[in-house]
């Protein structure tokens, strides 16, 4: 965890997407996926995690996505909720902002 993390400062901003659950849900015929994502920013200050969190959330929110492997959007991507963090690792601060998103898919 650690070193996910607390990547040093000279890569600093950065983001980190997280798998929080789900997979195939086995429902149907059909491969079929519905999966949450935290997607956050990590920077040494608020301000900086925000700005990098607002454009990710115009990136994702709503927006119909790509996936490989013959697969199609079942539903756009949708924010679910916000998430933000300060971690204090080894006397460094560091802000972690960002939202959980949903991604919903379908085998074509």
């Amino acid at each position: 965890m650690f070193l996910e993390a607390a990547r040093g400062l000279d890569s600093m901003p950065y983001v980190r997407m997280v798998h929080i659950q789900g997979g195939f849900t086995n429902r149907s015929p059909r491969d079929e996926f519905d999966i949450f994502w935290r997607v956050a920013a990590v920077a040494e200050d608020s301000a900086t995690a925000m700005a990098y969190a607002n454009y990710i959330d115009e990136a994702l929110r709503e927006q119909t996505l790509t996936y490989p492997d013959n697969f199609s959007d079942f539903a756009t991507c949708r924010s679910t909720g916000e998430y933000s963090d300060k971690l204090l690792l080894q006397g460094a601060e560091f802000w972690e902002i960002g939202g959980f998103y949903r991604t919903r898919g379908n085998s074509l």
